[in-house]
């Protein structure tokens, strides 16, 4: 069973590490997030770091997070399986590098929400 407090202080470990990275390292793709909500960077940082606050993390701190923990992040997109569309998952990369000894995690996205793939 997860424990909702651990949960919780590990999330709000994440964004501020996703946070802290994006102030330290402003891209392009954060600042269009940022732009695309009407928020200066600084807001968007202070909403995204508010545990309190309804903000869904997305590309711009998964970027952050595989770039300051130099860890492998793949995303599988499951959102459009069943819908007729096709039935490949579509995959995202962030800091695949040629490091194949990288530690890689492998995230789901489904309904709009992130859950950590586990191979058994």
């Amino acid at each position: 069973m997860i424990n909702p407090k651990k949960s919780n202080l590990l999330v709000e470990y994440l964004r501020w590490v996703a946070c802290d990275y994006n102030r330290k390292h402003p891209d392009d793709v954060f600042q269009s997030e940022a732009s695309s909500q009407s928020k200066s960077p600084e807001e968007y940082l202070k909403d995204m770091a508010d545990m309190k606050a309804v903000e869904w993390g997305g590309n711009p701190e998964l970027i952050a997070l595989s770039k300051a923990l130099r860890i492998h992040i793949h995303v599988l997109d499951v959102r459009q399986i069943g819908k007729g569309l096709d039935f490949n998952a579509d995959h995202m990369h962030f800091n695949r590098g040629k490091d194949k000894l990288r530690p890689q995690i492998t995230l789901l996205l489904r309904d709009n929400h992130y859950d950590v793939a586990i191979k058994k």
